[in-house]
């Protein structure tokens, strides 16, 4: 049997497209160093290649501060979001662990708790591999 290992942090990019309680689909995992902003471009520009027409290909070369697919950033906790239905979602995770064909990750997500500060909960996210 197989031990979990585990792998620090990273960047972990996945689509959300599935109803709730589906599972999702990872993307990628990028190092942990990469800021948002080279996070965000790389989403775009994945997102932009699977689903965008040729047009809008060429359009996203030309003027990336006008793809129909810009990144929206939670300024809060850094997630990262391109697209809707289905839409690319970027992290950054803490810890990251494999193990048997699954990869378990934990991040950070800011919280509306009627606090004047958002207050911050862990989440775990569970993709298969």
């Amino acid at each position: 049997m197989a031990h979990p290992v585990n792998r620090g942090a990273a960047w972990i990019v996945y689509e959300d497209e599935a109803p709730f309680g589906m599972p999702c689909r990872l993307l990628s995992l990028l190092p942990a160093h990469r800021s948002v902003a080279s996070i965000a471009r790389y989403i775009e520009q994945a997102y932009d290649d699977r689903y965008g027409s040729l047009e809008e290909r060429f359009h996203y070369k030309r003027k990336r501060q006008d793809s129909r697919y810009a990144a929206k950033t939670d300024p809060h906790h850094g997630g990262i979001y391109v697209g809707h239905s289905p839409r690319f979602v970027g992290v950054y995770a803490q810890r990251v662990v494999s193990h048997a064909g699954m990869l378990e990750f934990w991040y950070r997500i800011a919280t509306d708790k009627g606090t004047p500060a958002p207050v911050f909960e862990c989440r775990m996210l569970r993709l298969s591999v």
